[in-house]
């Protein structure tokens, strides 16, 4: 009896045992699975930041041109307020004439006006004011379009920049989104293989205590039968109308002792 209860306690220490160390797979599994989609998720942050930094020149340098073209067009600005266009266009006139390139290419070109007039024998005349004022004019208004011109170009980079950003962050929050998932899929399934391993513990315990159940019944009706058929051989002296089970074999004696 005591090599049964043994081997019972022995069995169901192994169950359980088994059931833990398979709780403790499943969880580790699991735990792994969530710290590489966190890892996962930290790069995706980490190289949208990167992205953000590289576009900032350009959504800043398109913000700006934006901001210059509403002003000369008499627009409200970023905060809501709206320029006086004489200010604006005494400003807008001043930046464009200091712009490299501006009064240099302006002298190249009334130089080469008074030589014409000069050749023809009009410099002194009133055609050649006329004639280096249309000029000056005509310059100033080229230079003022090549001006709006770069900002529209500036402006449509910055543009190019938000849109670049934005597409940069929608797929960030794409798989940023899609590891927590997984992540959180990976931690239910851990839980999930925890609980069936456990259970599987438990189970494994119920069946041995149930298959030493069975043996102890075993073991209590062998001993029944043996005190029965000592009890008979004893009163009676021999074998007569003595019957024994034993090991599910029923023995009569119909002879002497």
């Amino acid at each position: 009896m005591c090599v049964i209860i043994a081997g019972a306690a022995i069995a169901a220490v192994g169950a359980v045992a088994g059931g833990a160390i398979a709780s403790s797979g499943a969880k580790s599994a699991a735990q792994t699975q969530a710290n590489a989609a966190n890892a996962a998720n930290l790069t995706q942050s980490q190289q949208y930041a990167q992205t953000r930094s590289d576009q900032a020149p350009w959504r800043q340098a398109g913000g700006s041109a934006v901001g210059a073209l509403s002003s000369y067009y008499g627009l409200p600005g970023a905060d809501g307020t709206t320029p006086d266009p004489a200010a604006t266009g005494a400003a807008d006139t001043k930046l464009i004439q200091s712009l490299p390139g501006y009064q240099f290419n302006l002298d190249q070109g009334n130089q080469a006006v008074q030589k014409n007039l000069a050749a023809n024998g009009l410099l002194d005349s009133g055609a050649a004011q006329k004639a280096l004022t249309q000029y000056g004019q005509g310059y100033a208004m080229n230079a003022s379009n090549q001006y709006l011109n770069g900002l529209q170009s500036l402006a449509g980079l910055g543009q190019t920049s938000v849109a670049n950003t934005g597409a940069a962050g929608t797929n960030a929050a794409n798989q940023i989104g899609s590891n927590q998932i997984y992540a959180g899929n990976a931690q239910a399934s851990g839980y999930a293989n925890q609980a069936n391993a456990i259970n599987s513990g438990l189970s494994g315990l119920s069946g041995i205590y149930g298959q030493y159940t069975q043996q102890q019944n075993l073991q209590n009706t062998y001993q029944g039968s043996n005190a029965y058929y000592n009890a008979n051989t004893t009163s009676q002296g021999g074998y007569t109308g003595g019957q024994m089970n034993q090991g599910g074999y029923i023995m009569t004696n119909v002879g002497g002792p």
